[in-house]
């Protein structure tokens, strides 16, 4: 049986290599490198750390990659954490199940979790720690208001998100200098800014033969909606006038088909998305040059949130990561410019932003667009 603890192997079971049994070593014991601490966390108001084994969940390798982040600053830590990849959708039920069997089990305890941002719904658990009782959330002021909205229930914050995913409209650059004559982000957001203005550019292309968006899923994407929920009747008028129109090449939702990512090299002047899919699926798909700039509604698409179950054996090790992952302004942009996401940390933001940072493949979009990132992210509500 290989599972970690189940011999004397167990990270921690020999007491001479332990974190923290050895007092000269042991982190934060030199009170001059801590930052108002009164324990032994390196980080002012968080639990103090033990030798416990802490259990991390996620989906994928994405909440393990994360960590090699939290590891290179604290490189002691890294024998009390076990990475569970589960290799699960992420919004399959199976997940869903799967990581609450473990909250409070015998074997393999849940101690951490991410999940997918649509599920945010599931940090409203009262298994969860709040993050008020880990003294990580004072922290997370910097955060953009969206993330803490969205995970905090009956006024408790319930988990934190390490990057943001804000979408916005991505056009082919030279369907735009054909039929606007300018394929300038900054020129191209006044024909889309609004969804009335959106609809009369639609108006355009279709003069021009080209269709505005490839299929009616990617309208909902634009109201930061999936095509099985219900839209508002001012986006319902204006879906409308796309069917009626002949707007859309595919009147259903044909996103993730293959003529939708076929549509990438056809006569589709744009999608709804953010770096993600700018750098991983439209660049997969084509070789034309692709702009960026924010569209009708401020929306995001993608996102994560890590929470910490209430019964974790190693609290202030949690709260570390937390802090380091969440918090931390140089953690989070180091590791937002490497992945192609936007830092959920408007300090962070805006030093890609003054620096002129492409977090985006520029193969595909030559352009720095974390400013509007930023603007985006700032007006989720």
């Amino acid at each position: 049986d290989n599972k970690p603890g189940n011999d004397d192997n167990k990270p921690g079971n020999d007491d001479s290599n332990k974190p923290g049994n050895d007092d000269s070593n042991k982190p934060g014991n030199d009170d001059s490198n801590k930052p108002g601490s009164t324990g032994n966390n390196p980080v002012a108001g968080l639990p103090d750390i033990n030798d416990n084994v802490i259990y991390l969940y996620s989906w994928n390798s994405e909440f393990g990659s994360l960590m090699e982040y939290f590891y290179d600053k604290y490189p002691e830590y890294k024998n009390l954490v076990v990475y569970k990849d589960l290799g699960l959708n992420s919004m399959d039920e199976a997940y869903i199940n799967a990581v609450s069997s473990k909250i409070g089990s015998s074997s393999e305890p849940l101690s951490m979790v991410m999940y997918d941002g649509e599920l945010n719904g599931e940090l409203d658990d009262s298994r969860y720690a709040t993050m008020e009782s880990l003294g990580v959330e004072k922290y997370y002021k910097d955060a953009y208001e969206f993330t803490i909205n969205e995970a905090t229930f009956s006024g408790k914050l319930k988990g934190m998100s390490p990057y943001v995913c804000p979408s916005g409209f991505i056009y082919r650059k030279d369907i735009a200098e054909d039929v606007l004559g300018t394929s300038d982000p900054d020129e191209v957001r006044k024909f889309v800014d609004n969804w009335n203005s959106f609809a009369d550019t639609a108006a355009l292309m279709k003069e021009a033969g080209y269709y505005m968006l490839c299929s009616s899923g990617d309208f909902y994407r634009g109201c930061g909606l999936t095509s099985d929920k219900a839209l508002s009747s001012s986006q319902q008028d204006i879906y409308n006038r796309f069917v009626n129109n002949g707007y859309f090449h595919y009147n259903e939702d044909k996103m993730w088909w293959t003529e939708w990512n076929d549509d990438m090299n056809g006569n589709i002047f744009g999608y709804f998305g953010g770096d993600w899919m700018i750098s991983y699926v439209i660049s997969s798909h084509t070789d034309y040059q692709w702009g960026f700039c924010p569209g009708p509604e401020y929306h995001h698409w993608g996102g994560s949130y890590i929470a910490v179950a209430d019964d974790c054996p190693n609290k202030g090790l949690a709260a570390l990561i937390l802090y380091t992952l969440c918090c931390d302004k140089d953690v989070e942009a180091a590791y937002a410019n490497n992945n192609w996401y936007t830092p959920n940390n408007m300090s962070a933001a805006q030093e890609l932003i003054s620096l002129g940072t492409l977090t985006c493949d520029t193969n595909i979009c030559p352009q720095a667009i974390e400013k509007y990132n930023d603007e985006i992210a700032r007006g989720i509500k």
